[in-house]
């Protein structure tokens, strides 16, 4: 019969605090999950290993920021070359509406 490590006992208390889809528990929730008494020696060293193996499996599930801000930047930056190729378009027309109609006053 196999024995249940630190790890495992970690691992079990550690899994319904970290839930995808909810934010990560605060320090103070995990300070009060810990279950292996005193906070020293190799428990508590095991138990940090396993918090930070959580927290960073944790972070890898939710949407990172980076690439929603990237494509926002991207449709910025095209709605601006559109505005601007259509402001050059109509330019365009009303000088050739001018140039098609003469210039007005200069005879």
């Amino acid at each position: 019969m196999s024995r249940a490590t630190w790890a495992d006992w970690a691992d079990h208390v550690l899994a319904p605090l970290f839930v995808v889809g909810r934010p990560a528990p605060s320090p103070e929730q995990l300070r009060a999950a810990y279950p292996f008494g005193p906070r020293a020696y190799h428990p508590y060293k095991v138990w940090l290993k396993r918090v930070r193996a959580f927290r960073e499996a944790h972070a890898k599930s939710l949407p990172s920021p980076a690439p929603i801000e990237a494509a926002e930047r991207r449709e910025r930056a095209v709605r601006a070359a559109r505005t601007a190729a259509e402001t050059r378009l109509a330019r365009t027309r009303d000088t050739e509406t001018l140039d098609a109609f003469g210039s007005g006053g200069a005879s």
